[in-house]
């Protein structure tokens, strides 16, 4: 597992976490900022979040960041004084001038990098030959912010009758990313390679991972229980679906607890929410009816074992957290899932809980299906079964795919 992990986990005797009843007011509360997480503009989110303020300007402390970018988990444990123990990476790239708190602009960099995805990144970096300048880092940075979930939210002020005081122009986004891009360009280097901005991002997601499991109870051998794994699953879901999967759990008798490790792999995985939605749609296909435990099971440890960041670290997904996410999905209790089921997860798992991203595009989803099985049958010799597309209609629909 990566050094930066290993290195952090001991400190998660150091925090303080402990259980108490859950109260009916700080479950109000906590769904409310749920809905600001998935649906507000990012102006509207810093400043719930926001606990610092100087004269007209919000800024976020270290604790404020976190909670403004992991969801609330309806979960009964309070986590104390996690920061008195833990120095965040993340944190300590984010405030790039060193004063202890996080401005808008700061914070909006930090949103967009997260929530924008590798494929995406990956792409852009392709483009200019697979090494970037600083310069052309902070281009592709600017692209990101108009693709994001985030950047198409945020709001117009031009003509705007009250604008919020947390704001950020096209140059004042520019000066933070020159100064954030300082961690992927120091010691005066002049390009950095896709991999070793991967490095960072991964370093990054990996902090916010740890925080969040360590948001519920977590026992000396690093695990959680079933039941705390299915409301980290539950706190990515649209809000108007929490309260029905809440009252779901409360009638199933889960078993069994989740390692970090496992916890790691399985969020991994949802957060490449467009492969997985592909490969759960053609399984469908595949068989031609609702998807069984064993079905998901496949899909997830093909995923995780294609994953090279699972590869490197050893990551697998438990036979207990497919049990969990089945049980918890099938409401009809068929013992097998449709992909409207599944598919109330998938959509803002890979926002971070900061956007709520669009819905799944079923009518694509099903063309790179029918693209897929149209494949197998050249491969061995027989005609298409599904009328194919134009290479232009191939082009778009590849677009569409990297928007996301």
């Amino acid at each position: 597992m990566n050094k930066y992990i290993l290195l952090a986990l001991p400190l998660a005797k150091a925090s303080v976490v402990f259980s108490a009843p859950a109260p009916y007011n700080e479950n109000i509360r906590g769904t409310y900022e749920n809905k600001i997480r998935q649906n507000a503009n990012p102006e509207k989110v810093f400043e719930t979040f926001a606990s610092i303020k100087e004269r007209k300007n919000y800024y976020m402390s270290v604790a404020d960041f976190f909670k403004a970018i992991t969801p609330y988990n309806y979960s009964s444990c309070v986590n104390q004084n996690f920061f008195d123990s833990h120095e965040s990476l993340v944190f300590k790239i984010a405030d790039a001038n060193g004063d202890g708190k996080l401005s808008f602009s700061e914070y909006f960099f930090f949103i967009v990098l997260l929530s924008t995805g590798a494929k995406w990144f990956k792409e852009m970096f392709k483009s200019y030959g697979g090494t970037v300048t600083r310069e052309q880092f902070i281009e592709i940075m600017k692209e990101a912010k108009k693709r994001s979930p985030q950047g198409k939210h945020m709001v117009n002020t031009k003509g705007h009758l009250d604008p919020r005081s947390s704001n950020v122009t096209d140059e004042q986004f520019r000066e933070s990313c020159l100064t954030l891009s300082e961690l992927f360009f120091k010691n005066d280097k002049n390009l950095i390679s896709w991999r070793e901005f991967m490095n960072l991002k991964n370093l990054i997601m990996e902090e916010l991972l740890y925080y969040e499991f360590h948001a519920f109870e977590v026992d000396e051998d690093m695990s959680i229980s079933s039941e705390d794994f299915a409301k980290s699953i539950i706190s990515y879901m649209p809000v108007s679906k929490a309260a029905e999967y809440l009252r779901r759990l409360e009638t199933l008798k889960l078993k069994g607890r989740v390692k970090y490790s496992e916890y790691m792999a399985f969020m991994i995985i949802l957060q490449q929410s467009k492969r997985l939605e592909n490969a759960l749609l053609f399984k469908r296909t595949e068989h031609g009816r609702a998807l069984s435990r064993k079905d998901i099971k496949k899909v997830l440890a093909k995923l995780c074992k294609d994953s090279k960041f699972c590869r490197n670290n050893g990551l697998s997904i438990s036979d207990i957290q497919i049990k969990v996410f089945v049980e918890l999905l099938d409401l009809d209790d068929s013992g097998f899932l449709e992909p409207e089921e599944f598919f109330n997860v998938l959509v803002s798992r890979d926002s971070f809980g900061t956007a709520q991203a669009s819905k799944p595009d079923i009518d694509l989803m099903a063309e790179k299906s029918k693209e897929a099985v149209n494949f197998v049958l050249k491969y061995f010799g027989f005609k298409p079964y599904f009328a194919e597309k134009s290479s232009q209609e191939k082009i778009t629909n590849k677009l569409n795919t990297l928007e996301h």
